[in-house]
């Protein structure tokens, strides 16, 4: 299964492999579902350097989560995530996103077992970390202004990716997927 099959096109001419997430969730994450998740984004921008890019932001990363929010099973209770997005400087000149906590599922032959706290929150409806962000999505602020493209229409996903940028829906869904399945 390709990225393209859950969500749509990564950057112009490139595939991107993802893992089924089904499997590792343990049934989180179906084909179509009816959870009820909604997120409230902030965006962390010192001296506000990257202000033309804050709107943008915040339609893409709730896209995103409303395209995970439909992959999500139904019958979940509803949960509220916040997202905080980040715009720093990471040495890396990309991005990053993880769940902020884990939550403790149960004790498995003397092992504790653990999950992602957004995905916690998704499959019970309580959220582990109080008010503080679920997510975090770090993004450099040279990756945001040279290489990520903001599509007008992030959900409809019809406008012509760039060859030479990287669709900035799929970065998000992307970082999505490490704060609900594959943190690290």
């Amino acid at each position: 299964m390709n990225q393209a099959t859950l969500f749509g096109r990564g950057r112009a001419g490139r595939a991107t492999v993802v893992a089924a997430v089904a499997v590792i969730v343990g049934g989180l994450v179906t084909t179509r579902g009816i959870a009820a998740v909604t997120y409230t984004v902030s965006i962390v921008d010192a001296g506000a350097a990257s202000a033309a890019y804050h709107s943008a932001i915040d339609v893409h990363a709730r896209a995103a989560g409303a395209a995970w929010a439909d992959r999500f099973a139904g019958g979940l209770p509803s949960a509220a995530l916040e997202i905080e997005v980040l715009i720093t400087e990471l040495g890396n000149g990309r991005g990053g996103g993880s769940s902020v906590t884990s939550s403790f599922v149960r004790n498995a032959n003397g092992f504790n077992v653990y999950e992602q706290g957004a995905a916690a929150e998704v499959r019970r409806g309580v959220d582990p970390n109080g008010a503080t962000p679920d997510i975090r999505i770090s993004i450099d602020p040279d990756y945001l202004a040279d290489e990520l493209w903001f599509d007008p229409d992030p959900a409809a996903r019809i406008a012509p990716v760039s060859s030479s940028r990287t669709d900035a829906m799929s970065f998000f869904l992307h970082e999505f997927g490490h704060a609900f399945a594959f943190n690290g």
